[in-house]
């Protein structure tokens, strides 16, 4: 019986790295998201493609609670720095959520989408 809860937390942990798919409203990509523990907290790495190429970001926030995830992480395109919130959810080995991107001088709204990416490792 011990095992068998044992195998089921196993199951239900997060960490790990999520590999998919990004689509917005005009144009999608890959998508990577890494999540490990740190101590009792959570750490976050998120990389995304734009016509191919990688645009590495800086995760501001990130909270995981059960099986929600909500991250927020800044990046720089084409001397622009934009802020994009994925809110999701982890369940079975993968993540589903939607995020909205705006431009951090002004606020705007820039995009917003889909995301979906399942643990690779």
């Amino acid at each position: 019986m011990m095992l068998a809860a044992g195998m089921a937390v196993a199951q239900d942990d997060p960490a790990g790295t999520y590999k998919g798919k990004w689509n917005g409203a005009s144009t999608g990509g890959d998508f990577t998201l890494q999540l490990e523990k740190a101590g009792a907290a959570w750490k976050a790495t998120v990389q995304f493609t734009l016509a191919d190429n990688p645009i590495p970001t800086t995760v501001k926030t990130l909270k995981l609670d059960g099986k929600r995830l909500e991250i927020a992480y800044e990046f720089d395109l084409g001397g622009n720095k934009l802020l994009s919130q994925l809110e999701g959810e982890l369940t079975g080995g993968a993540l589903t959520g939607k995020y909205k991107t705006k431009a951090l001088a002004d606020g705007s709204p820039l995009d917003e989408g889909t995301c979906e990416a399942k643990r690779y490792q």
